[in-house]
């Protein structure tokens, strides 16, 4: 991913893996959940071979890249193979990038400076790779069973520009994901297709900023260092199936569910200055406190929709969604509620009992309806309106450091025990 403030972002998934990506826009965000209220966005993987019906195929292959404005390089390598039984696909690719280079940077007497030093845009260097397995085997033409795993490594991520006196980068962000997943069509008269798959990942971060202000005369300078950790383990399923009632009708019924575990650790080293001394030194100092606690975030939702072919140029869509959360923080070292906080501003955000262990529980029911109208092929009308809403994650819940005091209003920070507000849109 790109960004016009930041260069190369690095996310979850690896641009070598995807197949295709899929917008799909307006009624229908029952199946997706939380804030899905104008759509979403489906990020389709690379597959294995299709089933052959005899014979085995075997297949590979290997893309490179090389970009000189920042030294980079990516290399992928792929094998699949496919029989009557079987298939598979194993891919793997390894990146690396050195700092960037931004375009002329303007001088102080009115002139541009195009050289490698003046547009080196610092810190925004990055390695990693990523491993793809994925095996499919066919019990029959109708039913079908798939299991993956996916491993995201990348280190040393730099935040462009934040270098200096103040530096931020990522020292190392992974992910592993195991996934299986059941699919039958045509099971029984009226069921077309159904579909049941679980997964599960985990997702370690590491977060450490550097602050170094140099000495000066009658000032020894100042340090600070900063590591928060962070281990995040998420489980979860999707049941979905597609009924036909009748020739112009599809009915489709599910559950999900999903629960997230989040530890992290913080540790934070300061020298700071002692005027105590003659001259001036330096003191150190350690700090283990944590800013948000080991907490969990469950989400069981139950979702229907339908969609009906009233004529040949009118189709009508419309679902309904029911989520209950349970949000649990636990008593956790080395957390406690800042002081600075007032019992009033405890009150107000909600963070009352949150050291010693907080649980919050939310429902929330969500729909939709819309219609398209269809009357030629080159010609498609839409419209749609929803009740949806989004669920504040643990961070937001629950942080408690410098630049949480805001109430639920301000966008900013959630109230733990905040009920959820639906919000509504037409298209």
């Amino acid at each position: 991913m790109v960004s016009a403030n930041s260069g190369i972002e690095i996310g979850l998934i690896d641009v070598d893996q995807i197949e295709s990506v899929e917008v799909a826009r307006g009624s229908g965000s029952v199946l997706y959940g939380t804030d899905a209220l104008a759509g979403t966005i489906n990020i389709i993987t690379r597959d294995t071979l299709p089933r052959q019906e005899s014979g085995f195929r075997l297949g590979g292959g290997f893309d490179g890249f090389f970009t000189s404005n920042e030294t980079g390089r990516r290399g992928s390598a792929y094998l699949t193979g496919s029989s009557n039984r079987f298939s598979f696909r194993v891919a793997q690719t390894l990146d690396r990038y050195d700092n960037y280079h931004s375009g002329v940077v303007p001088t102080d007497a009115g002139g541009e400076d195009a050289s490698d030093d003046a547009t080196e845009v610092l810190n925004s260097q990055y390695h990693g790779g990523n491993t793809q397995l994925v095996g499919r085997f066919f019990i029959n033409n109708r039913q079908k069973i798939r299991g993956s795993y996916e491993r995201r490594l990348a280190a040393n991520i730099g935040v462009p520009a934040v270098a200096g006196v103040f530096t931020a980068f990522f020292p190392f962000s992974n992910r592993d994901k195991v996934s299986a997943r059941y699919e039958g069509q045509n099971l029984l008269p009226h069921i077309a297709r159904l579909s049941v798959s679980a997964y599960y990942q985990q997702q370690d971060r590491n977060f450490t900023n550097l602050l170094v202000v140099p000495p000066a005369p009658g000032f020894p300078g100042q340090r600070t260092f900063s590591e928060t950790v962070t281990d995040t383990a998420t489980f979860g399923y999707d049941v979905q199936t597609n009924f036909t009632l009748g020739s112009r009708n599809v009915l489709t019924a599910g559950t999900s569910y999903f629960r997230d575990r989040n530890r992290d650790a913080r540790f934070i080293e300061r020298f700071s200055p002692n005027f105590a001394t003659r001259p001036a030194s330096l003191t150190r100092s350690e700090d283990r406190s944590r800013s948000v606690p080991d907490a969990t975030f469950g989400d069981l939702a139950f979702f229907v929709q339908d969609e009906y072919q009233s004529t040949s140029w009118l189709r009508l869509i419309g679902g309904v969604r029911v989520d209950r959360f349970n949000i649990e923080s636990e008593r956790t070292a080395d957390f406690v509620l800042p002081p600075f906080f007032t019992a009033s501003q405890i009150e107000d955000l909600g963070l009352t009992g949150l050291d010693a262990g907080l649980s919050v529980r939310d429902t929330a029911v969500s729909g939709d309806f819309g219609f398209v109208i269809q009357p030629t092929e080159a010609v498609s009308l839409r419209a749609r309106i929803g009740r949806s809403f989004r669920a504040p994650n643990l961070f937001e819940r629950f942080f408690t450091d410098f630049g949480s005091e805001f109430s639920d209003r301000s966008g900013k920070q959630d109230r733990p025990g905040a009920p959820l507000r639906l919000k509504q849109a037409a298209y």
